[in-house]
């Protein structure tokens, strides 16, 4: 690290520090490999200071071979990535953008977090590459249609995060933005979600979620099969939020069309989550109603 290994290893014993006095003597706290971002061993206050470090750490090797610089920036990695899904927020629809002084900048921070997975062309954050890929989609659509931070009544995300395997992102030239998400016919699952987390919003207050979507339907499918359904849960709460949405072949419209998925009352812990229609699986390997669904955007209006 150079002259920057003063500030790396002031961040790595502050870190071994904070989890080790978190753990203390309870028997049921420990420390693991697989511990989420959300771990309450490392606090917003120190990944904070953390980054600052990083910065600092940057400035001081910039007249210093350029490896030094690269070990600073991917060291910083981490720290950005964990601000990032701990909850910074990228969509701004609050009338009151104040309760949020502090909160991280996702778009900034999804900025640089890009630059150093192209810098590095070799980042993973996980054995699978799916996962990776998914994350970078992420951070490109909080870049694209991250909106200010403002008072704001309405926010659209585009090329919302997928589950590899389940959906991918493809070259789409009707979608807004020229990419979409895509779903197959041949499961059901929940395929692509978008974290409330990343959204400031007034709690207590209705939201309407709806997404832009087209589907290519098979002509002989039945009017009455699903094609394409979608809803808000909750996971502490294990429950869904809202009626949600199930899209009738009968029902879909010509090309891209809005349609609403519910209203429901949001918090950090739900999200929207969006999937091709049910199908009975037992008497047919792909649906009867449609031969893909390719979604361009979530959008979260404040009612």
């Amino acid at each position: 690290f150079g002259k920057a290994a003063p500030y790396a290893r002031r961040i790595f014993e502050e870190t071994q520090a904070a989890q080790l006095e978190w753990v203390g003597d309870d028997p049921k706290r420990s420390l693991r490999i697989f511990e989420n971002v959300g771990t309450p061993a490392i606090s917003n206050e120190l990944l904070a200071r953390h980054a600052a470090l990083w910065r600092e750490a940057e400035a001081a090797v910039k007249d210093e071979a350029p490896s030094y610089g690269y070990n600073v920036r991917m060291g910083a990695f981490s720290t950005g990535y964990t601000r990032f899904l701990r909850g910074s927020r990228a969509y701004w629809v609050t009338r009151h953008p104040e309760r949020f002084d502090g909160v991280v900048d996702a778009v900034g921070l999804a900025r640089s977090l890009l630059a150093a997975m192209n810098e590095a062309k070799n980042i993973r954050i996980a054995e699978g590459r799916g996962r990776t890929e998914n994350f970078r989609a992420r951070l490109e659509s909080v870049v694209e249609s991250g909106t200010a931070r403002t008072a704001s009544d309405s926010a659209r995300a585009y090329a919302i995060a997928f589950h590899p395997g389940l959906g991918k992102l493809v070259a789409d030239a009707k979608a807004e933005k020229g990419k979409s998400v895509e779903l197959s016919f041949k499961h059901y699952e929940w395929s692509a979600q978008f974290p409330m987390r990343s959204v400031a919003y007034d709690p207590g207050v209705d939201y309407l979620v709806r997404v832009r979507l087209r589907a290519d339907v098979r002509k002989d499918a039945p009017p009455d099969s699903e094609v394409f359904w979608a809803g808000v849960y909750d996971p502490v709460q294990k429950r869904g939020l809202g009626k949600g949405l199930s899209l009738k072949a009968k029902d879909v419209k010509d090309g891209w069309a809005w349609y609403d998925v519910c209203t429901f009352k949001p918090t950090d812990d739900c999200y929207v989550w969006i999937g091709p229609g049910r199908f009975d699986k037992g008497k047919s390997t792909e649906s009867p109603s449609h031969r893909g669904v390719w979604v361009d955007a979530v959008e979260i209006i404040r009612k």
